[in-house]
């Protein structure tokens, strides 16, 4: 049962790393209509968001290393990260 929770959560991190990914993206299209101050405000903001993923794909390596008894850790870890993303990617929204 535990190793299919682990399976399920490594899936669905997948999935989300894929969707941030591509919203990264268009975040980063959407920038070259902006003017030099806006984009000068939303650049960083968009580096640190390419970082906390990059971060989650390095975390979901560890998680998949990891035995049954100590995934529960990086998963915290892993949530923590998920939120800041979400919390990102609002952030650089509203400023566009």
């Amino acid at each position: 049962m535990n190793q299919d929770l682990k399976k399920a959560y490594q899936e669905k991190t997948e999935a989300k790393i894929k969707e941030w990914s591509a919203k990264l993206s268009e975040l980063k299209s959407k920038t070259t209509g902006l003017n030099q101050d806006a984009k000068e405000k939303i650049n960083p903001k968009i580096e640190q968001l390419q970082q906390k993923i990059n971060q989650s794909k390095e975390n979901l390596v560890q998680l998949r290393k990891l035995s049954q008894e100590n995934w529960q850790q990086a998963k915290a870890k892993l949530e923590g990260i998920s939120e800041g993303i979400k919390n990102a990617i609002g952030e650089i929204k509203s400023k566009m």
